[in-house]
C-alpha cells in the first residue's frame, strides 16, 4: 500500500448528489491514502448543508467539506481547494481535481499518479475521458490551434490526435478539464488557475503557461473516466454561452494578445451567434438575452 496519501478536489456547485457519486467512485475504485474535499461554490441551495451532513463522520474520515466566500466561478472554486489541501497537508505532492460529475474507474487514479513517472517536467496527467453512452470523448490536442481554430472560424480537427495515436502515456498540447491529477509545487509555478474568468476556457490557458515553461502535460490512454458533460452547467442556457463569450475573449485579449480593435470584431461576432442560436429556438430561457449581450459588449478586461 501506498502510505503518502494524495489530494482530490472537488467542485461542487448546486448538483450536490453528483458529487457523491463521484466520491462513491473514488472509495470503489482508489483504496490508498487520500484526502478529499470537497468545495462548495457557495451553492445557492442547501448543497453545503447535505454534504456536510453525509461526511461529518468518522466512515468518511478521509473527506472534507468546505465552502466558498463567494461563487467566482470554476477556476476560484479550485484554486480554493487546491489551496487547502496545500495549506492542512504538508506530505501531499499529488493532487487529482476534478468535476463533480465524474466517476472514476478502476485503477483511473494510480495510472495517472504512476505517469508522473515519464518526465520530470510533468505538471499534469489527464485521463481517457468517456460519455454516458460508452463513447470516447475529448482526444487531447497534439498543438497549438490557431486563433481562426479557437474561435471555430476553421476546423480544429487537425489539431487533436486521433484515437489510433494514443496507445501509451505521451506528452500532449492539451486535454479536456474536466478532470486531470498536477504535481503540486509545478501547479503553483504556473500560477495555478486563472481565475479573471468564471467559466470555460480553463484548458486554453493552462495550456498555453505550461508550454511557455517547457513543462509537460502527459494523456493516459488507459486510466478511464465517464463525463456526464453537460449535468452541471447546461448547454440550452444563454448565460453560459455569455460566460462561454467572455472568457474566450479574455483569452484572446491576455494569453493570443490581440489588439483592442480585433476584439470588437470578436464582440460582435459572438453576439451575432448569440441572436441566431435564439433565433433558431437553441435557447431553453431567453429573459437574460439582452442583458447577457449588454454584458458582452460592455466587458473589459
Amino acid at each position: 500500500m501506498n502510505n503518502v496519501p494524495i489530494g482530490i478536489v472537488i467542485l461542487n456547485f448546486k448538483t450536490w448528489e453528483k458529487t457523491v457519486e463521484c466520491v462513491d467512485s473514488i472509495y470503489k475504485t482508489y483504496r490508498e491514502s487520500k484526502r478529499i474535499v470537497v468545495v462548495d461554490n457557495h451553492s445557492p441551495n442547501d448543497s453545503y448543508t447535505r454534504l456536510f451532513a453525509i461526511y461529518d463522520n468518522e466512515e468518511y474520515k478521509d473527506v472534507t467539506v468546505i465552502k466558498t466566500e463567494r461563487n467566482g466561478g470554476f477556476s476560484y472554486g479550485n484554486n480554493y481547494g487546491f489551496d487547502y489541501v496545500v495549506n492542512h497537508f504538508d506530505n501531499i505532492t499529488k493532487i487529482v481535481i476534478t468535476n463533480n460529475d465524474i466517476t472514476f474507474v478502476e485503477g483511473s487514479i494510480q495510472k495517472m499518479i504512476s505517469a508522473f513517472s515519464v518526465s520530470e517536467k510533468v505538471v499534469m496527467v489527464a485521463p481517457s475521458v468517456y460519455n454516458i453512452s460508452g463513447e470516447r470523448t475529448n482526444a487531447p490536442w497534439k498543438k497549438k490551434p490557431t486563433v481562426m481554430q479557437e474561435i471555430g472560424l476553421v476546423s480544429s480537427k487537425a489539431c487533436a490526435y486521433e484515437w489510433d495515436e494514443l496507445k501509451e502515456n505521451l506528452p500532449v498540447y492539451m486535454v479536456c478539464g474536466c478532470c486531470f491529477v498536477v504535481d503540486r509545487d509545478k501547479f503553483q509555478s504556473i500560477g495555478k488557475f486563472d481565475e479573471k474568468v468564471f467559466l470555460y476556457n480553463e484548458e486554453n490557458i493552462f495550456s498555453i503557461k505550461i508550454a511557455r515553461q517547457k513543462l509537460e502535460i502527459i494523456y493516459c490512454p488507459n486510466a478511464d473516466i465517464l463525463h456526464d458533460h453537460g449535468s452541471t452547467t447546461g448547454n440550452r442556457n444563454v448565460f453560459v454561452d455569455k460566460e462561454y463569450v467572455k472568457s474566450t475573449l479574455y483569452f484572446m485579449k491576455q494569453y493570443e494578445r490581440l489588439s483592442e480593435s480585433t476584439i470588437s470584431l470578436l464582440k460582435c461576432f459572438y453576439v451575432l451567434r448569440i441572436l441566431i442560436k435564439k433565433v433558431l429556438g437553441k435557447y431553453d430561457n431567453c429573459n437574460h438575452l439582452f442583458k447577457c449581450i449588454n454584458e458582452i459588449l460592455k466587458y473589459k478586461f
